[in-house]
């Protein structure tokens, strides 16, 4: 059995934090990128609107949420992202 030292939060969040880093370094050496759509104007070519909501601090059409990522592999879209998008 491990000591509690094992166990530390922090620790084990520093270790996740590593091994996210190393994954997507691997996948950008293989040409695979993501990219937020936080902020963008809402398009249908990269996103698809999973919901709207009011949001009065957001233009419409903006983004307001992201469930999922949008990925590219070189410059083709591999995965649109899902979104939730501010309505008028």
């Amino acid at each position: 059995a491990g000591s509690s030292s094992d166990l530390d939060p922090h620790k084990i969040l520093e270790g996740l934090s590593m091994i996210n880093k190393n994954f997507i370094d691997t996948l950008a050496k293989w040409g695979i990128r993501a990219e937020s759509a936080l902020g963008q104007q809402f398009d249908t070519q990269k996103h698809m609107a999973i919901s709207k909501i009011a949001a009065g601090d957001s233009a419409p059409g903006t983004v307001v949420s992201e469930l999922k990522k949008l990925y590219f592999y070189k410059d083709k879209i591999l995965r649109v992202a899902e979104v939730v998008v501010a309505s008028e």
